[in-house]
């Protein structure tokens, strides 16, 4: 029996990436507002980009950032100056929608601090009652574009997705 994976050569997670309107908006709330840490930021035009993401001729900003302390994944922003794109919905039941979460310490906590600085919420934090992610507390905001982010508190034990 084959293993794609095995055969695929895929060894780690290295980054996502996610598509914003305004590079300098995104990077405002993800590092100002959630505390990432800023790695770096470009603006390319180069062939080879326009290839991989096929749009030759595209022009990008990119900033690159992750969670204080990891080392991956990285979270790439990318705003496409050329071509400009349109808005989708990444309501969280539309097909090809993602969402981002962080593991948090204090779920309260932070739900507060970043709802008296404006974070729209989806809801406040709630219990996870039953599944193997029983006794956690998780909520989702939304960032500048609306893509949702869901912070987690494990629970007690540190449980995730039934791993230890």
């Amino acid at each position: 029996m084959n293993d794609p994976i095995a055969m695929s050569g895929l060894a780690a997670f290295n980054h996502v990436g996610v598509t914003v309107d305004d590079v300098e908006r995104s990077i405002a709330f993800y590092a100002g507002l959630l505390g990432l840490e800023l790695l770096g930021r470009q603006e390319r035009d180069d062939p080879d980009l326009g290839r991989i993401v096929g749009y030759p001729g595209a022009q990008i900003k990119m900033a690159f950032l992750r969670p204080r302390g990891a080392a991956e994944p990285v979270l790439e922003l990318l705003e496409f100056v050329r071509p400009r794109g349109t808005p989708v919905d990444p309501a969280t039941n539309n097909p090809g929608a993602v969402h981002l979460t962080f593991t948090v310490q204090v779920l309260r906590r932070t739900y507060q601090d970043l709802a008296a600085r404006g974070v729209r919420f989806l809801s406040p934090p709630v219990q996870i009652e039953t599944g193997v992610n029983r006794g956690a507390w998780s909520v989702y905001l939304l960032d500048p574009d609306g893509v949702r982010v869901a912070l987690f508190q494990p629970p007690p034990g540190g449980a995730h997705h039934g791993l230890r």
